[in-house]
């Protein structure tokens, strides 16, 4: 899969991308405005970024979607804890349940990790990739 597509016409139509709204979840299309090569890139439904705005909202998007991900692990791990607690498990669920218990609880942990030892993309001075003379994005 590509987010891109290998050629952007200069000046040209939207061009479909492999990449879906951060907003709305769209299909995301791109153009090339002008000598300097700046993306704009719009959904079907209207949502318009430039290039800095977009990498900052897919940013997010990634950072929300990382901690779904850690909340989703820890409800089952509280849940599996919960369940066993009350002691009304047939014999060989108990060990089932323990055993997801400690993966959810473990898989939650490197998630967490993993987000804090993320870092988001920071754009340089190029007024090319920006469009606002050297502001960091994220």
């Amino acid at each position: 899969m590509e987010a891109l597509p290998s050629v952007i016409p200069l000046d040209g139509e939207n061009v479909l991308t492999g990449m879906v709204c951060p907003d709305c979840a769209g299909v995301i299309r791109v153009r090339q405005l002008g000598l300097r090569g700046h993306l704009e890139f719009t959904c079907r439904i209207g949502h318009l970024y430039a290039l800095a705005e977009m990498l900052v909202a897919k940013e997010r998007d990634l950072e929300h979607r990382a901690w779904a991900a850690v909340h989703a692990a820890e409800e089952m791990s509280a849940l599996m804890r919960d369940l066993l607690h009350d002691g009304d498990l047939e014999a060989d669920s108990v060990e089932a349940f323990t055993q997801r218990r400690e993966r959810a609880t473990m898989l939650s942990r490197r998630l967490r990790d993993a987000i804090q030892n993320d870092r988001p993309v920071r754009l340089g001075t190029s007024e090319a990739m920006d469009g606002h003379g050297g502001d960091d994005v994220a």
